[in-house]
């Protein structure tokens, strides 16, 4: 007979477990989303029409403190990129 070993977790390491992948989700889709913004903050790089770069410094500081939100990592609102004016 094989030697089996089962590996029982607690309630606790299971939801343990599951907040953490919640909180490597989050973080990779605000650095998914931050990457995808990077170019704008070159110093000569044009900006979107209608935009500053004062609006795109903001949405990605806003993007940064998504983590501090009171309902991490379940619950949060992403911040909506600039749109043109």
């Amino acid at each position: 007979m094989a030697n089996v070993q089962v590996a029982w977790r607690t309630r606790e390491q299971i939801e343990q477990e599951r907040e953490a992948q919640a909180w490597e989700a989050l973080r990779a889709e605000r650095n998914r989303r931050l990457q995808s913004t990077d170019w704008i903050m070159l110093p000569d790089a044009p900006l979107p029409p209608g935009t500053t770069r004062e609006q795109w410094q903001a949405y990605r500081q806003a993007l940064r403190d998504v983590p501090q939100q009171a309902g991490a990592p379940y619950n949060v609102v992403w911040p909506e990129p600039p749109v043109p004016s």
